[in-house]
């Protein structure tokens, strides 16, 4: 059965070359890694499942979700406040708002209720359960008019023949505007008071129905008129006012949110997924001509900045200069922007700044500064220029990279998706893991002590309360680093997932027998086929080293939070404390510096995983040895992604929010919602992008290794400059 499901284990786990021989792609023997750490992840999960099982029977967790009266008795439901402006007074004596007066009630109440004997003045709205006050502002009536053409007055007594001729009120001052649809309530009140009669009132409102719609085509600025109703707890204190009234306008926005989420949604995962699709399927068209152009505008500005350090130092004459800028001048700005920015001042500006820097300077002592600085830079700029052209072999296995990542998503576009299943199954995992930690937090101490003996460890000295807390806390500690590792388990996941289905399409989309799964022309393709197939390789294979590399991400990043932890503990004692907070600075550096190598070396373990079937140790010295033999080209490629991300990152939501404002009334709120999606979609679409880049990579150098390159695409072949059956790579790869 095991031989079965993971393979010989007395099988080499690279690819064989001479297996691959008289076949398209290489054969793979692929085995069971790192068994023994599936085994202790497995394990782990089970003894924290029993324990949070055990957790979560013998405490309440209803009391933190649905709340205590002011007699410590749990509701079912929900929980109102009505002394909630009294205990906002002694907020001093409570800060964390332990001991606040609650009723239990069945469904939060309306304005004007009766809880018990207390009288609900404002609206409220459930929040976790929690019935919170809220300022509910609602427009009772409204009637739109137009401002100009201005109204044709006539006597209150005539019934009026046109549109036109039905004006506004003039307590409000609205009667040169006239209506454009039917009259509301309490205009009609107004026109009453105004000693209008009913018959005129009725001849108003039917001239309006028949023909204010028409009549509103003819007006050139239209105008509302409405009545908004607002109630206000005049008896609350000013920090319940202030709750009251950011609560109700929270409500009112998420309203508008809920109103327009069917746009919401569309722009912010659907338009912005099919943006960034876009946007990676067409960059590799103008990669070279982008890198070009940037690396032509790097060296003009240096070598503008140093011709007027030469100037400013007075060895070369500024007459080059001063014939570009009496040139501009001649050519000129046009005169509607050249008088805008004379209103600024910035003609003026610019001018005395270009003056200043083609003018030597006059301090002899300055005039060696100038000196010496632009001697430097000129030695900069060659060294530069001669670092661009011994790189120059990198930037073009970097623009065949983006090329043959980009149609790897053609070919495969589901991986695309795998990110947000696995956002949804960790969303899940963080679901459970919050409700085990609301559990503990509500379990009693002399609940804990009795459960901690039942456990056999009353020997330990944890009978007393004191450590009965602290036994709560290292359980609260535990649940932390339980979703540390699941979480950086799903990275994992995420990351050999989408190299296994690139490693696979690289050397079997020409195999006839074993190409299922690489892309839109195989044989008996289907949407998803490649991402299920990668995903099952990863299951049945190389769970345990998932498991191990995700284990040592979560060891090294729970120290960096226990550090913030004590930092913020003790921030009071170090204030006053300067080698306390080096101390603090200096571990907090040096620990981010080590997760950050880490993070690079272990995703690189995990593309090694999925393209060679290694075990983790195995792929993390083979990572580091393609890192220590290639650091130029890993460096170029993850500069070319961050570059790549930060600008899809700003245009996609920048669009999205643009779209959202033409298609949205309420648009600040349901922008800003749209903008965070399409920043999320982004980040996970160059996730993808990223991943994809470096599995190529590291599939070329291992089919350079193994096979002579063979399997590569023409463009990867002819950047690395494979021949058909050996590797001939340039020297500046490696450099």
């Amino acid at each position: 059965m095991c031989r079965c499901l993971c393979g010989d284990p007395h099988e080499d786990d690279d690819h064989d070359p001479q297996k691959a021989e008289g076949t398209a792609g290489p054969v793979i023997n692929r085995r069971c890694t790192d068994l023994i750490w599936l085994f202790i992840f497995l394990v782990y999960c089970a003894i924290f499942s029993f324990c949070s099982y055990m957790v979560m029977a013998a405490s309440n967790p209803q009391e933190l979700w649905h709340g205590v009266d002011h007699n410590k008795e749990p509701c079912d439901n929900k929980i109102y406040f009505p002394k909630l402006y009294k205990d906002f007074t002694d907020l001093i004596k409570d800060p964390y708002m332990q001991n606040l007066y609650g009723v239990c009630v069945n469904a939060c109440p309306k304005q004007g209720d009766m809880v018990e004997d207390w009288f609900v003045p404002l609206p409220t709205l459930a929040i976790a359960n929690r019935c919170i006050p809220y300022q509910h502002t609602a427009t009772a009536n409204g009637t739109t008019m137009c401002a100009w053409p201005r109204c044709e007055l006539i006597k209150s007594e005539n019934l009026p023949k046109t549109p036109r001729q039905v004006c506004g009120l003039k307590l409000d001052k609205t009667d040169n505007y006239w209506l454009v649809e039917k009259p509301d309530t309490w205009l009609q009140m107004g026109w009453r008071n105004e000693g209008v009669s009913d018959g005129v009132i009725q001849s108003r409102v039917s001239i309006m129905k028949e023909k204010g719609e028409a009549a509103k085509q003819t007006c050139e600025v239209l105008v509302h008129r409405g009545m908004t109703t607002m109630l206000e707890d005049r008896s609350a204190s000013i920090v319940n006012k202030l709750v009251s009234k950011y609560t109700g306008y929270a409500f009112r926005q998420a309203q508008v949110l809920f109103n327009n989420l069917a746009w919401v949604l569309g722009l912010g995962l659907g338009g912005s997924l099919v943006l960034c699709l876009i946007i990676i399927m067409f960059v590799p068209c103008c990669v070279k001509l982008v890198m070009a152009v940037l690396m032509c505008s790097l060296f003009a500005a240096l070598l503008l900045a140093d011709y007027i350090l030469f100037v400013q130092a007075d060895i070369v004459p500024n007459t080059t200069g001063k014939a570009i800028h009496d040139l501009l001048e001649d050519v000129g700005v046009p005169d509607a922007l050249e008088k805008g920015l004379d209103a600024l001042g910035v003609m003026a500006n610019v001018t005395s700044v270009t003056d200043k820097m083609l003018r030597a300077q006059e301090d002899a002592e300055m005039q060696k500064w100038y000196q010496w600085a632009a001697i430097g830079l000129a030695i900069g700029i060659c060294l530069l220029f001669c670092i661009v052209i011994a790189l120059r072999h990198n930037f073009k296995v970097l623009a065949a990279l983006l090329e043959v990542a980009s149609q790897t998503l053609r070919e495969m576009p589901s991986l695309l998706l795998f990110p947000f299943l696995n956002l949804i199954s960790l969303a899940c995992w963080l679901v459970l893991l919050l409700y085990v930690l609301l559990g503990t937090l509500a379990l009693d101490n002399s609940v804990a002590m009795r459960w901690l003996e039942k456990m056999g460890v009353q020997n330990l000295g944890l009978q007393d309360v004191k450590n009965a807390k602290f036994a709560k806390r290292g359980f609260m500690w535990t649940t932390l680093f339980s979703f540390l590792w699941i979480y950086f388990y799903h990275i994992a996941a995420f990351q050999t997932t989408i190299a296994g289905a690139v490693a696979h399409w690289y050397f079997y989309r020409l195999d006839p027998e074993h190409s299922a799964g690489t892309g839109i022309h195989s044989k008996g393709w289907f949407f998803g086929r490649p991402l299920v197939y990668a995903y099952c390789r990863v299951v049945r294979y190389h769970m345990g080293s998932l498991a191990l590399g995700s284990l040592i991400l979560a060891l090294v990043t729970l120290p960096r939070i226990i550090l913030e932890y004590l930092d913020q503990q003790s921030k009071r004692a170090s204030e006053n404390n300067p080698v306390v907070q080096l101390a603090f600075r200096a571990i907090r550096c040096c620990l981010w510096c080590f997760d950050q190598c880490l993070k690079w070396l272990t995703t690189y373990s995990y593309i090694n995983i999925a393209v060679s079937g290694r075990p983790f140790c195995k792929a993390a010295h083979k990572s580091f040895v393609i890192l220590a033999k290639y650091p130029v080209q890993v460096t170029l490629d993850y500069l070319a992604s961050t570059v790549l991300q930060a600008v899809v990152g700003l245009l996609v939501p920048l669009c999205m929010v643009m779209a959202a404002y033409f298609k949205m009334g309420s648009w600040v709120v349901c922008g800003v919602a749209v903008a965070l999606l399409a920043y999320m979609v982004t980040r996970m679409a160059v996730g993808v992008y990223d991943i994809c880049i470096s599995a190529l990579f590291v599939c070329a150098i291992d089919d350079a290794e193994k096979h002579g390159g063979k399997y590569a695409p023409d463009e990867l072949r002819q950047a690395f400059g494979f021949s058909a059956r050996r590797l001939t790579i340039d020297v500046e790869l490696s450099s």
